[in-house]
């Protein structure tokens, strides 16, 4: 990694103050590279499991208090990023429990970080969503046949056909409804209706604890690459 002197000096005030920031955590790397080299391993394959439909297994890092573990976290977030990887940091809290998959996925997309870009995460997910495109075809008829197969709603298969037959105002709605957001069937019914599609999905409302599962499944079969 290189640094700008803007950044250097930075991460060193804020080592004098006692709380190091971003800037500090990139200067200061990690030197153990029996810890990150996994780390790393686990980015490569996350990336060669992506094309061949495989989820890659993650890392448990543990220590005791002190030990740096927030240190070695942030230069982990760094180093996905550096990665072209989107990054969450979600702190397990009653806010956010490791049982309640709804709250657990839209913390992760409040907190999601893109590489280079300064903006909320599914909304530049849509903005990169090229329809009339291999990798798009093959995401619409994914999802049009797992809602066949009745593992995922057909309005996940509804909305990628809509997104390139309407406007930025219901592409928002759409980015929000993939975020973790709230999108009444009978919205999407009265889309489709609108061209001409009222026959061509079977839109029905979907429990929202349904739908967070459904939602983690369907991000990893997508990509912001």
């Amino acid at each position: 990694m290189s640094f700008r002197p803007i950044e250097a000096r930075s991460a060193i005030e804020a080592l004098r103050a006692g709380v190091p920031n971003r800037a500090a955590i990139r200067q200061l790397g990690e030197r153990d590279g029996g810890l990150l080299n996994p780390f790393l391993d686990s980015l490569r394959r996350s990336s060669d499991g992506f094309e061949r439909g495989r989820q890659a297994e993650g890392n448990l890092v543990w220590g005791g208090f002190g030990a740096g573990k927030s240190h070695l976290l942030g230069f982990m977030r760094e180093l996905a990023l550096e990665h072209n990887f989107v990054v969450s940091l979600v702190p397990v809290s009653k806010e956010t429990p490791m049982f309640d998959p709804a709250r657990l996925f839209a913390a992760a997309i409040r907190a999601a970080e893109v590489p280079g870009v300064n903006d909320d995460a599914m909304t530049v997910a849509l903005m990169r969503l090229k329809p009339n495109t291999d990798p798009y075809d093959r995401l619409e008829a994914w999802a049009t046949d797992e809602a066949r197969k009745g593992s995922l709603s057909t309005a996940f298969a509804a909305l990628l056909w809509l997104i390139p037959r309407v406007g930025p105002e219901e592409h928002v709605r759409i980015a929000r409804f993939f975020g973790g957001g709230r999108l009444n069937a009978t919205v999407v019914r009265s889309w489709l209706r609108a061209h001409g599609a009222a026959k061509l999905f079977d839109v029905k409302p979907t429990r929202e604890a349904d739908l967070a599962r459904q939602r983690s499944f369907s991000r990893r079969n997508c990509s912001l690459r």
